[in-house]
């Protein structure tokens, strides 16, 4: 919509708190109003709430204010990955009204200084966004307050972020964009009322059988192919348990790539990894060139166990259909290694 329309123009609404804390919205003139008082509210908000999740007797009306809800008091990786993901919606959509503005060529030189200045406080929140964003730590204060009738706020160690796009009639692709990104990293089915596209079930497989020949090692074998060596019997229950929680891990591994494969999400094998985040436990697993990933909380996996060529080859097999087979060597070594821990 042009700039220098006499029905429509933009607004910059900027709020300061201590600290410099800033939070902006852009808005149409008809919803001028509306916004101020909004910033009147979050101010409030700011004041009494910051840093708690507001998790009471609130009952939001979206689909998408629901699952904030739901995350809002969700674990550290689930509000981090929210955020993160919004924060970076917003900027793409902000960005991209910014790039639009460019063509605008108003004919009045009032309204050429107007559209100036709206660039230049658009591009400085912009840039005050992404900063955000690219000093945003796994273990900063990351809280979302949702309530009803306006939109959420997001706070990063008590900074306050409207979750509120330059366009109102487009709030709703930004919501869809944060919730299917969202979703295609955490299992939303486990929210009631946000359905899952899908519901790959990792297959329960029967437990493994010890091998025992006097001539060879002893092994623990799973019916899916997964061979573990043993020099010794002692404390077989014990090494079983340690066993089965390895085989565990990786049938974890195998169903969330097929859940990305299903979502449309391109697999390159050579390109896959593993790290584990802040938390010492949750595997980071990058699924293609183009760094998209999957978060995944093993339980030995990548602490004792990494990802090697030869686990790397079984997942990859088990995941086409293929019958595979990875001998785990020194599983000795492994399994005492976790009962130092």
């Amino acid at each position: 919509m042009p700039i220098t329309d006499c029905y429509w123009y933009y607004s910059i609404l900027i709020l300061f708190k201590a600290k410099q804390h800033l939070m902006l919205s852009i808005a149409t003139k008809s919803h001028l109003t509306f916004y101020a008082a909004l910033l009147l509210v979050t101010f409030s908000l700011q004041q009494g709430l910051a840093g708690t999740a507001v998790n009471g007797q609130i009952k939001p009306q979206s689909a998408f204010n629901k699952l904030a809800l739901k995350i809002s008091s969700g674990d550290t990786l689930e509000r981090y990955d929210f955020v993160s993901i919004a924060l970076n919606e917003l900027i793409l959509a902000y960005q991209k009204s910014y790039q639009e503005s460019s063509n605008e060529q108003p004919a009045e030189q009032h309204a050429q200084l107007k559209l100036a200045r709206w660039r230049r406080g658009l591009g400085a929140f912009i840039d005050q966004l992404s900063e955000l964003q690219n000093n945003m730590e796994f273990d900063d204060q990351i809280d979302i307050i949702v309530q009803e009738s306006i939109p959420i706020t997001l706070y990063i160690n008590n900074n306050p972020v409207v979750l509120s796009g330059p366009e109102i009639v487009k709030a709703s692709q930004i919501e869809q964009n944060i919730t299917n990104r969202y979703c295609r990293l955490h299992d939303c089915s486990r929210y009631n009322d946000i359905p899952s596209k899908e519901s790959i079930i990792p297959q329960k497989i029967a437990r493994g059988r010890w091998q025992i020949n006097h001539k060879r090692d002893t092994r623990y074998e799973t019916p899916d192919g997964l061979v573990f060596m043993f020099h010794t019997l002692d404390e077989r229950e014990q090494k079983q348990k340690f066993c089965e929680t390895v085989a565990n891990d990786l049938r974890l591994f195998v169903s969330q790539i097929k859940r990305a494969q299903h979502a449309g999400y391109q697999i390159e094998w050579e390109a896959v990894s593993v790290a584990t985040l802040h938390d010492g436990k949750t595997g980071h697993v990058i699924i293609n060139s183009s760094g998209d990933y999957l978060t995944m909380d093993f339980k030995l996996l990548n602490r004792y166990l990494l990802l090697d060529k030869n686990l790397l080859s079984w997942i990859k097999k088990t995941v086409t259909g293929e019958q595979p087979y990875a001998y785990i060597s020194d599983t000795d070594k492994l399994w005492l290694q976790t009962k130092q821990q």
